[in-house]
């Protein structure tokens, strides 16, 4: 190496040619020109090496540091290095460089430092430096190229005319964030600008260092009277995340973070709602609930919710349909119904938990996608549409007439034709049955049969049948519409054949006293009979697969033409008819009268062997005692006050005689009629005197007053449900002679108020009319009496599998038990009438611990017998003051050596709410039992039950 250095060094200072060429002009042409980027602004020379090029005309070179590099021929580089001075190079001779001020060459290594030729030595950069420090000065030096007027003589001496020009060096830098121009050598008290560039998402902060004009000035000065290091300082921008949620959830994530950094977000749903989406730039997925975005710039996102909208899929198994299936809103009650075919019946829900699963109609409350199978089974023949009649007549109650609509020649001559809203007044005031009148005489029912002969003996004539006789198809309709409404407000509906054409064409014919009456062997009434079986039979097809809820009443009051023996005949041919038909209608209950004897006295005339030879009948009689009081606007009965002691002992002897004979037979009753006419004869459609045709004057003939009236209603009605006879007041609207239900229903009613009006005499007439307009729905004070008289007997009905079904006993917990298991703690009370759903009682079980369903039981006593291969079904009716969850549950026990498996069959949870509800258990007993026992589970959570009207049903299968 030295032997090289100094041939190579001898030959380079032999031929150096350029001490005249200038180096103050900038450029990079000739380190460019063999140069390629590497990154950023760094680049590559293939003989100079890497070097860092920021545009400020200053470089940092890898190995040399801070150059300033010129070429002013463009074939070589003059290089200004800090602390050094001048250096020429070109790519033949690099790393030889050749220092101005030295006037020498020197070998350069980054690790050793520069090589001296003539030495033969190493010198560091420092040393270098210093030596070049202690160089005389000359005015070349600072002038390269130029002249000068200074003059050198001697060394260390210059003359008066010396010029010396003092140049400083200006380092600038930048820290993370930006970038800087300026830097360099710069003569002395010059000013020279600074300039700082903050690169994306960074902002300029200030100048670190001394001189600088402004130092918080990203372009500013600085005065070069010394040697300068300048920092630019840049700090990196923040950027606002504001995030907001929509309706039905909540965001986080929301800050400042740093430019450029990506921020995590999260949206979560409340309950019901689920994540849609973001909107606003920037989101990583706007689709996903936790994503990330990019904090370029400010950003304000929204994250976006929906109400779930779960689907309800709802399927039936064989023997019926579904209805109520969809797509809901998140926790709406939905209603669903299950609906059998003709011969099968509803058992019970599958899938998801509803709140009744044994009830055909019942509610989901809807919070996720939901699957139900409503399941059905072929009613058994033995028992289809089978409600024993005392339960029929328990649950019938208190009801009301729907009077001179279906029965009068046309719907809405004597009174406004039916509408729905009529149905659901009754069931908002609490009423549990309406008897519905209807004629099927007149017009609708075609084949007249007054051809046929009338004398006596002549019967064999008459060679038709049922078939000549079609009865109104549009006639039927109407009436299945106003069942269906009735029926779907909860009401037992009873029709009633009923009316005047019935009278005329039919039972005036039996009454020897009466111009129509027809001998009892002739060919006519033999076609009459026919006629009333044709009617019957078209009526029971009809209606045979409706609801046990529909009970047939076979004929409306035929004791004043019909005698005992007559109405035993026609009850013994009508009651097959009917049963012939099938569905339902082969145990449907139907209402019976006897004939010969009205009032009270009429049940008691049906014979003995028609009421034992079917299971599924209800008596009925109608109560108008005394006629003086109760049809009082008629001119021959003028006894307006009712009440002594005497005339309600009377009701009390009357009622105690159709209970004894009811009891005596088995059979309950119905008082399908009963009521007084409207005090002071008053018309509530007009306002003034109801008008009467059959009244000398014309118009009523006074009337019960209003106190006498309204104490005969409550007093019949408490008789009878006392003695447990269900009932239905009289009432046929306000334009007649007994109003109750004013039919503000139909727009074709104009009432005016009672109160407004009244009577200065009936003879002449002499009144004082209503004018003002009465909006209400009920003369209420005879709605109340009849509504809130009279409880239900104790212990009503045959004792069956439960004992004191209805808490009517006396004591109300006779058979009934509460048992509590482990530390539970509960009551049992009698929660009397006002949370009894029929009667006077009912159980009411306080449960305080939360311990588990069977740690509180309400049980019955135990029922003895052999139930095996028979189908046991309980029904209960229950509510609490909160939602609350119960179980049914029967305990069998099985005869001695006989494996029955799950001894303990036990229902679905069941949800029980404010309101009475039915829940159904079935279980088929599968081996020789000794006793069953029922059991009511309710110990799962703090609540408080109600429950009323059990029954059990066994059946053969």
């Amino acid at each position: 190496m030295p032997l090289l250095t100094n041939a190579f060094g001898k030959c380079l200072f032999f031929v150096f040619p350029f001490f005249a060429l200038s180096p103050l002009v900038e450029s990079l042409d000739y380190l460019n020109g063999n140069a390629i980027s590497v990154s950023g602004n760094w680049k590559r020379n293939s003989w100079f090496g890497y070097y860092h090029d920021g545009g400020s005309g200053w470089i940092y070179h890898s190995e040399l540091e801070w150059i300033y590099p010129s070429s002013p021929d463009r074939n070589s580089s003059w290089l200004y290095l800090h602390e050094m001075g001048w250096a020429w190079t070109k790519s033949e001779f690099y790393p030889w460089l050749y220092f101005q001020k030295l006037e020498d060459w020197r070998y350069y290594e980054r690790e050793r430092g520069f090589y001296e030729v003539q030495t033969e030595s190493w010198e560091t950069r420092d040393v270098l430096s210093e030596r070049m420090y202690q160089i005389e000065s000359r005015p070349e030096e600072n002038t390269i190229g130029e002249e000068s007027n200074s003059t050198t003589g001697a060394k260390e001496e210059t003359d008066s005319n010396q010029t010396q020009l003092i140049s400083f060096f200006l380092s600038v830098s930048s820290g993370p964030g930006g970038s800087v121009t300026a830097g360099g050598s710069h003569l002395e008290g010059t000013t020279t600008g600074l300039s700082a560039t903050p690169a994306t998402g960074y902002r300029f902060i200030n100048w670190s260092g001394d001189g600088v004009a402004d130092a918080n000035a990203s372009s500013t000065t600085v005065t070069m009277d010394q040697d300068r290091n300048l920092t630019a300082n840049f700090i990196i921008l923040q950027k606002a995340l504001t995030l907001q949620a929509g309706a039905g959830g909540s965001v986080t994530g929301a800050d400042t973070y740093e430019y450029g950094s990506h921020a995590s977000i999260n949206a979560t749903a409340d309950t019901g709602y689920r994540f849609v989406d973001w909107t606003g730039d920037g989101v990583a997925d706007a689709n996903a609930s936790s994503t990330t975005v990019s904090m370029d710039q400010d950003r304000n996102l929204t994250a976006n919710f929906s109400l779930l909208q779960p689907i309800l899929t709802l399927s039936s198994e064989s023997g019926g349909s579904v209805s109520g299936g969809g797509t809901y809103s998140y926790g709406e009650m939905v209603t669903i119904v299950a609906t059998p075919d003709s011969g099968f019946r509803f058992l019970d829900w599958n899938g998801s938990r509803v709140a009744n699963s044994s009830s055909a109609t019942t509610t989901i409350n809807l919070t996720a996608d939901s699957n139900l199978t409503a399941t059905f089974e072929i009613i058994p023949s033995s028992l289809a549409g089978m409600v024993d009649p005392h339960e029929m007549v328990r649950r019938m109650g208190r009801g009301i007439n729907l009077g001179n609509v279906l029965s009068a020649p046309e719907e809405g001559r004597w009174a406004p034709a039916a509408t729905e809203r009529y149905f659901m007044d009754l069931a908002d005031a609490n009423f549990t049955n309406v008897r519905i009148p209807m004629d099927f005489y007149g017009d609708r029912t075609t084949g007249d049969t007054s051809s046929y002969s009338a004398l006596a003996n002549t019967s064999a004539d008459f060679t038709g049948s049922m078939d000549d006789f079609t009865v109104s198809g549009a006639y039927l309709d109407r009436i299945e519409e106003i069942v269906t409404w009735s029926l779907n407000q909860g009401l037992i509906t009873v029709l009633d054949f009923h009316g005047s054409a019935l009278k005329n064409e039919f039972l005036h014919t039996f009454n020897s006293s009466n111009s129509h009456y027809l001998e009892p062997t002739s060919a006519r009434r033999a076609a009459d009979m026919t006629k009333f079986k044709s009617i019957w039979l078209a009526v029971a097809t009809r209606f045979r697969d409706y609801a046990p809820e529909l009970i047939f009443e076979i004929v409306n009051e035929p004791y004043f033409e019909l005698s005992a023996a007559e109405m035993d005949t026609l009850n013994s041919e009508i009651i097959p008819i009917i049963r012939a038909t099938g569905g339902n209608n082969a145990y449907r209950n139907l209402i019976l009268v006897g004939g010969g004897e009205n009032s009270y006295l009429a049940p008691q005339q049906i014979n003995p062997t028609i009421l034992s030879g079917d299971s599924n009948l209800i008596a009925t009689f109608h109560y108008y005692d005394p006629f003086k009081f109760t049809s009082s606007q008629r001119d021959q009965y003028d006894n307006n006050t009712w009440g002594t002691a005497e005339e309600i002992l009377s009701v009390q002897t009357h009622f105690d005689s159709v209970k004894t004979w009811s009891d005596a037979q088995g059979v309950p009753i119905y008082l399908g009629e009963f009521g007084a006419d409207n005090a002071k004869g008053f018309d509530y459609g007009s306002g003034t005197l109801r008008k009467i045709n059959a009244n000398a004057s014309g118009f009523a003939d006074g009337g019960p007053d209003l106190a006498s009236r309204i104490l005969y209603h409550r007093q019949v009605a408490e008789e009878a449900i006392a003695r447990g006879f269900a009932f239905s007041a009289w009432d046929s609207g306000p334009t007649s002679n007994k109003t109750i239900h004013k039919r503000t229903d139909s727009n074709e009613s104009t009432n005016y108020d009672f109160n407004s009006f009244s009577v200065a005499s009936y003879e002449p007439p002499s009144v004082t009319a209503s004018v003002t307009p009465d909006t209400t729905t009920w003369v209420s004070e005879i709605k109340d009496a009849i509504m809130q008289a009279g409880n239900w007997p104790e212990c009503y009905g045959p004792e069956g599998l439960i004992k004191n079904p209805t808490f009517g006993c006396s004591p109300f917990d006779e058979g009934w038990s509460l048992k509590l298991v482990s530390t539970s703690s509960a009551q049992f009370t009698n929660a009397g009438s006002a949370y009894a759903r029929t009667g006077h009682s009912a159980a009411k079980v306080t449960v305080q611990t939360n311990l588990g369903h069977n740690k509180v039981m309400l049980e019955n006593r135990a029922y003895p017998g052999d139930l095996n291969g028979k189908r046991v079904t309980v029904e209960a009716w229950v509510r609490s003051e909160q939602a609350a969850e119960f179980r049914l549950q029967l305990k069998v026990i099985p005869q001695t050596g006989v494996e029955y498996g799950n001894q303990y069959p036990t229902s679905d949870v069941y949800s029980s709410g404010s309101s009475y509800e039915r829940y159904v258990f079935r279980h088929t007993v599968g081996a020789a039992i000794d006793s069953i026992q029922f059991k009511i589970l309710m110990g799962n959570a703090p609540a408080t039950f109600y429950l009323d009207d059990f029954s059990i049903t066994i059946e053969e299968l």
